[in-house]
C-alpha cells in the first residue's frame, strides 16, 4: 500500500461516517439509535415469525397423505406469508414514523 493513500475502510468512513466508524454509537444521536433499534427490532420480529411459518409449513408437508394436501398447505402458507409481511411491514413503518415525529418534537 502506498503511503498517504487512504485505505478502503477510510474511504467508507469518509462517504458514510456514521455507518462505518467503529464508534458509530458514540456519534449517533438518541433519535438515530431509537430509530435503528426500532427498525431492527421489527425486522427481527418479522423474520422470527416468517421462520416459524416455514417450520409449520414443512411439518404440514411432511404429514401430507395426498398431493392435494400438499397443494392446500402450500396455498395456505403463501397466503399467510404475504398477508403477514404486508401487515408487519406497515406496523414497522408506522412505528418508525412515530419515532421520527417524536424526535423532532424533542430536539
Amino acid at each position: 500500500m502506498a503511503e498517504g493513500k487512504p485505505t478502503e475502510a477510510q474511504t467508507h468512513y469518509a462517504r458514510f461516517p456514521s455507518l462505518f466508524r467503529p464508534d458509530w454509537l458514540a456519534v449517533a444521536t438518541a433519535a438515530q439509535v431509537r430509530f435503528g433499534v426500532g427498525v431492527w427490532g421489527g425486522v427481527l420480529s418479522t423474520t422470527a415469525k416468517q421462520l416459524q411459518y416455514q417450520a409449520d409449513y414443512l411439518k404440514k408437508l411432511s404429514e401430507a397423505e395426498r398431493p392435494s394436501d400438499a397443494v392446500t398447505s402450500s396455498r395456505e402458507f403463501v397466503q399467510k406469508v404475504v398477508s403477514s409481511v404486508a401487515a408487519e411491514g406497515r406496523q414497522v413503518f408506522d412505528r418508525n414514523v412515530a419515532l421520527i415525529a417524536a424526535s423532532r418534537q424533542v430536539g
